[in-house]
């Protein structure tokens, strides 16, 4: 299954959370990708999966804050299960 994940910043190593949801995911064999508004700061520690599992590469990083990239209804759950 391909996977979309957006978040404000990434990564940030207080949000481990985030780390292990999508390792998990990518373990269990989807296509996952993120996209975030920033990236961490310059010299920030990053939790060591980023780079295990080539985060970075699976990252776009906007130039604006996510939710007015989306059109109307795009983030809905509904939606989102409908092209699975």
């Amino acid at each position: 299954m391909r996977i979309a994940l957006f978040v404000g910043t990434f990564p940030l190593l207080s949000e481990t959370f985030i780390v292990r949801q999508i390792t998990g995911l990518l373990d269990g064999g989807h296509d996952v990708h993120i996209y975030a508004e920033c990236g961490a700061a310059t010299g920030a520690t990053i939790h060591a999966d980023v780079y295990r599992y080539n985060l970075l590469d699976r990252t776009t990083y906007t130039a604006q804050p996510i939710w007015i990239c989306l059109p109307c209804g795009e983030g809905s759950a509904s939606r989102a299960r409908s092209r699975a």
